[in-house]
């Protein structure tokens, strides 16, 4: 017998070793959970930029005490019956509908005013267009660029390596030209504070030159017939002679680029100078000293060849 009751004991032992240890696993089961749930919480207001969450006891008080007091409070009774709502139908049957044929029955247009403010007829405002179009011509599109890297002369398309290095315009006012380079415009030297935006400028000019000075090769013209009588040319002054001189110099001067030098016979039988519009009796009286300069250059070297 008590062999009976010490195995009985050690059965009802081993009970008791299972529960706890399947409400241990339970309970571990139930924190891990628990934590898991509360980081990836934790992370979710974090993204999102809410409050940072508040600790386990800090909920566990606020749960306690929300039900707590939701226990002393008694529910609000519920209203039986809503109040009775008028019927929209019967408040606007009688409601009469309006005459409008009543309220534009003695409306009059309003009179049309002559005056100065007459809207142009479309044919006037086409000649207009076609007068403008007529008198400046504005190409639409770039030139055709070719696949040979070479230029060949008369086909009037641009080689595939070729790159604009400058634009030149003219201002229909006072006849002045414009010239853009590197996405900058400028009508004088003075304009330019880029050093090397200069030095490109001359350099463009001095070829230009070059290309204006070469003379195409033509063939030879026939012998012309003298003719009958031919009438005497008359013979130029000299200071049509130093105007011709400067003009050739200043075109090879890319320093005074754009600006309007000239030499005309005065009254009296001297000569007369004119500086962008402004006139002188004399070279000394040039306010400017490199246009001075080039003048005086001008006609020494003009004396020194008559």
């Amino acid at each position: 017998m008590e062999g009976g009751s010490s195995f009985g004991d050690f059965i009802s032992q081993i009970q008791g070793l299972i529960f706890i240890t399947v409400g241990a696993g339970v309970l571990w089961l139930f924190l891990t959970y628990l934590i898991f749930q509360r980081a990836a919480e934790r992370r979710r207001r974090q993204r999102e930029g809410l409050d940072p969450l508040p600790s386990f006891f800090t909920q566990a008080y606020h749960y306690l005490t929300k039900s707590t007091e939701a226990g002393g409070q008694s529910v609000p009774a519920r209203p039986t019956s809503a109040a009775m709502m008028p019927d929209l139908d019967a408040l606007t049957a009688d409601l009469p509908s309006p005459n409008l044929a009543s309220l534009t029955e003695d409306f009059e247009a309003p009179p049309v005013i002559e005056g100065e403010f007459v809207e142009e007829s479309a044919p006037a405002v086409r000649v207009v267009e076609a007068a403008i179009s007529d008198e400046f011509v504005i190409p639409v599109s770039e030139p055709a660029v070719s696949d040979s890297l070479t230029y060949v002369p008369g086909s009037n398309e641009l080689p595939g390596d070729a790159v604009e290095m400058m634009r030149v315009w003219r201002d229909v006012s006072d006849g002045r030209l414009i010239i853009g380079m590197k996405d900058q415009l400028f009508g004088s030297l003075n304009e330019v504070q880029d050093a090397a935006l200069r030095s490109r400028f001359k350099k463009l000019i001095q070829d230009l030159n070059q290309i204006a000075s070469i003379q195409s090769v033509s063939p030879p013209a026939p012998t012309p017939r003298p003719p009958a009588s031919e009438p005497a040319t008359p013979e130029m002054g000299f200071a049509d002679q130093i105007e011709t001189y400067l003009q050739a110099k200043l075109l090879r001067n890319p320093s005074l680029f754009g600006r309007s030098i000239h030499v005309h016979a005065a009254a009296g039988g001297g000569v007369s100078i004119e500086v962008d519009g402004q006139h002188y009796e004399a070279v000394s009286d040039v306010d400017d000293l490199d246009v001075r300069r080039f003048l005086q250059e001008t006609i020494q070297e003009w004396e020194s060849k008559h």
